[in-house]
């Protein structure tokens, strides 16, 4: 059997103090998670899974992802959870590949990527490094005919880019949206948010 060198390492968590996402929730803080786990083994490919109907419009989609429980790698299955009061979205957590070990990141709740209500008022961002390919969703049943399909996106929190799950959003009478996107700009990429567009 593959000897395996694991290096685990005490959770400790930093505290960013950023404005709530609605109106009348004041501010909250987000809780990002250090690293936890060093693996020299890589993890499985990531399962497909088959969403269920979200049981509300509140609820947002948990996916699932490869566990680590100090001897093997174990699957965490995805989930429909309600976000805490003042948040927004999911960042899932991840294996990321650091000098030939593959080190876990928790995931945690955000208020730094999309919107509260329907219309985005996020800024524009400009970063140095080129995003990531977009992933491929599996888009749930929609919740009603009148939703559209937001499709996920590579935002930008920490310092990285983390990926935001594509959304239902109720459609609004006499509006469309305008895609969100990274575009070149000279050297940097430029982060367009995404909006409702009158038609």
């Amino acid at each position: 059997m593959r000897n395996l060198l694991v290096t685990a390492f005490v959770v400790s968590i930093s505290s960013v103090a950023l404005a709530g996402p609605g109106r009348g929730e004041g501010r909250v803080r987000v809780r990002v998670p250090a690293a936890t786990y060093r693996v020299r083994v890589a993890p499985p490919v990531v399962r497909e899974e088959v969403r269920i109907a979200a049981p509300s419009g509140r609820h947002i989609w948990v996916p699932g992802y490869w566990g680590w429980n100090r001897h093997r790698y174990y699957w965490v299955p995805g989930r429909w959870a309600l976000p805490p009061r003042g948040y927004r979205v999911w960042i899932g957590p991840r294996w990321v590949n650091e000098g030939g070990f593959f080190v876990f990141y928790p995931g945690y709740w955000s208020v730094a990527e999309g919107p509260a209500v329907p219309v985005y008022d996020e800024e524009e961002i400009y970063v140095d490094s080129e995003p990531p390919p977009v992933r491929v969703e599996v888009q749930p049943v929609a919740p009603s005919p009148s939703h559209i399909w937001i499709a996920g996106r590579w935002g930008w929190s920490g310092g990285r880019y983390v990926w935001v799950p594509g959304r239902w959003e109720p459609a609004r009478a006499g509006f469309h949206w305008d895609v969100g996107r990274w575009d070149r700009d000279d050297r940097r990429w430029r982060w367009r948010p995404g909006r409702w567009v009158r038609d």
